[in-house]
């Protein structure tokens, strides 16, 4: 492994890491480590050598532009280093999509081995009391979440996802915010020519089959859409919100219904249990045991929707918090 300009990461002092591309959340980016990183990730080229016993190597082309190579030791154990050479990083200098995913669902399994879940949900907070905003892609928790905090005095944790632990707590995990141009006319968001074009062209070429795939979604930091301080790193989650598109209703959830959609929505955008790097390393490694990770997300969900009220909001148009605010739940 050649020299590299460590980045370091620090996750709510629950998990450290250090990566020579920035393939994790820069909210928790730090000068440096105070201890051992539990997570290194290393993208360009290295010696081949087999791994030790708690690891895999897998090489896809023994030699040429084309090689491919993955090597992962230490996941079972919990302290894990992650090489990857790959030809796209090779020839572009960017992280695929393929090896991001690999990344994320090894952050994701680490994560869980602490005790914490990566969620697919928004959340705001005021006070110290959290809201949970949880919906398919595309149905309105951005939408939600910078209403309520622009107009309402709330804070965010995330948008899109956000971490959840015993307590129930949530701490923020706020990526960039993926916009569309509904955030724009309705908040009144000032882009500039150039970025309005580029937000503009993005939405519409995503509508297209297969050009989806190729084509990112426009986003821009938190900071830039909803001003500074508005960021909040940790909450009590009191509430616990599944937003729905259809005709206008508002109704409590029970704790099996609420479970049901929880572990539904919350393994969206998480191809963990579908990659074949980490199920041919839980193969060869059956020390990682999935299914135990797997039953500890299920219990920290159960307790949260144990824990929280919950309540189906549906409407039409993303009037989610107008809704919320009338039936006087916030």
């Amino acid at each position: 492994m050649g020299k590299a300009a460590w980045m370091y990461y620090d996750v709510h002092g629950i998990l450290t890491a250090k990566t020579n591309v920035p393939v994790l959340n820069d909210f928790f980016r730090v000068p440096r480590l105070r201890r051992e990183p539990d997570l290194t990730v290393f993208m360009g080229e290295f010696r081949p050598w087999e791994p030790g016993e708690d690891g895999l190597r897998l090489v896809y082309r023994a030699r040429g532009i084309l090689r491919s190579e993955v090597l992962i030791e230490g996941l079972a154990s919990g302290r894990t280093r992650v090489l990857i050479s790959n030809p796209y990083f090779r020839l572009f200098g960017r992280v695929s999509r393929r090896v991001r995913k690999l990344i994320r669902a090894i952050y994701y399994l680490m994560l869980l081995m602490k005790g914490y879940a990566l969620l697919h949900s928004a959340c705001v907070e005021k006070d110290g009391k959290g809201i949970l905003l949880t919906a398919p892609p595309e149905t309105g928790k951005t939408f939600t979440a910078i209403r309520l905090v622009r107009d309402h005095g709330f804070k965010l944790l995330g948008d899109d996802m956000v971490i959840i632990g015993p307590g129930p707590r949530a701490l923020a995990s706020p990526g960039t915010m993926t916009l569309h141009p509904i955030h724009v006319r309705t908040y009144k968001l000032k882009l500039g020519p150039k970025r309005e074009l580029e937000m503009a062209l993005r939405h519409a070429l995503r509508r297209l089959p297969y050009v989806v795939m190729f084509v990112k979604e426009f986003k821009m930091r938190v900071d830039e859409v909803l001003g500074p301080g508005k960021v909040s790193k940790e909450a009590r989650i009191t509430k616990l919100f599944f937003l729905e598109e259809g005709r206008e209703a508002v109704r409590p959830v029970g704790p099996e219904e609420a479970f049901r959609r929880l572990m539904a929505v919350g393994r969206m955008h998480h191809c963990v249990y579908e990659n074949e790097v980490i199920q041919e390393y839980a193969y060869r490694n059956p020390e990682l045991d999935l299914e135990g990770l797997f039953e500890r997300l299920r219990s920290l969900c159960w307790s949260l929707v144990e824990d929280v009220d919950c309540w189906l909001v549906r409407c039409r148009g993303k009037r989610f918090a107008d809704l919320m605010l009338r039936e006087g739940l916030l």
